[in-house]
């Protein structure tokens, strides 16, 4: 569970049968009774804003623990508990890198070995930038490998080193419905086009992250433009 930009991202253990999912959710605040909105069955809204997944879905499953954070180069952290399985999505749903624990029961393993189902079970996982106040005076020296072993030539590259960080922007989430948090590399003018190629929006932003409102859009399929990089953006409402 985590809150960002107004919205909670959550990792949804049981959405179906062998099914996990990171999921995110914008709870509605009634500012009259300074509480927030709840229908019949319970608090507002009643659908995610967005689903996040890897492409093969049996390794987000996890019946308990596990985790999910929303990082500020519009990527998505992921880590499913029971399989020690951890990985990085771009906006896309692309994987950047995955890794496993490699311990079992506390104790490391050798490389590439199969370790059964919660042995190195591990409760979550988060990401601290490198300006993070808690590695004041602290010795950050990598101090080796924690599997037996050791071998690069089991790591499999998904991405290209370039691609890890998109050159201009990167936003999330996608779909959206109400809001997209804006990752920009420099100041610009984001450009929002509909589906007839069409100006609908027009919105200043500056270095850095940045909040856009979706608010008074329709659902469709939308291009936004930023200092010369294109992308598509899907709005569900």
């Amino acid at each position: 569970l985590e809150h960002y930009d107004g919205s909670i991202a959550v990792y949804n253990n049981s959405v179906d049968f062998n099914l996990s999912l990171g999921n995110t959710l914008k709870p509605i605040w009634d500012t009259v009774s300074e509480a927030y909105i709840q229908n019949t069955e319970g608090f507002e809204p009643s659908d995610f804003e967005a689903e996040f997944s890897h492409p093969d879905t049996l390794k987000n499953y996890s019946t308990a623990a596990s985790s999910i954070q929303m990082l500020e180069n519009g990527n998505v952290l992921m880590h499913a508990g029971r399989q020690g399985r951890a990985f990085e999505l771009l906006p896309t749903g692309e994987p950047v890198w995955e890794y496993l624990v490699p311990l079992r029961f506390g104790e490391p393993v050798v490389q590439g070995q199969e370790i059964s189902l919660s042995h190195n079970f591990t409760f979550q996982l988060k990401r601290y930038p490198p300006d993070f106040s808690g590695f004041d005076d602290k010795d950050l020296i990598p101090k080796g490998y924690l599997e037996l072993n050791p071998n690069e030539d089991f790591c499999t590259l998904y991405t290209s080193v370039e691609n890890l960080i998109p050159d201009s922007f990167s936003f999330y989430p996608n779909p959206a419905s109400t809001s997209i948090t804006i990752n920009s590399a420099e100041n610009g003018v984001l450009e929002l086009f509909d589906m007839y190629g069409r100006k609908v929006q027009a919105y200043n932003i500056y270095r850095g992250q940045n909040f856009v409102e979706l608010q008074q859009l329709q659902s469709g399929l939308y291009t936004i433009k930023l200092n010369g990089q294109v992308e598509q953006l899907v709005i569900r409402n």
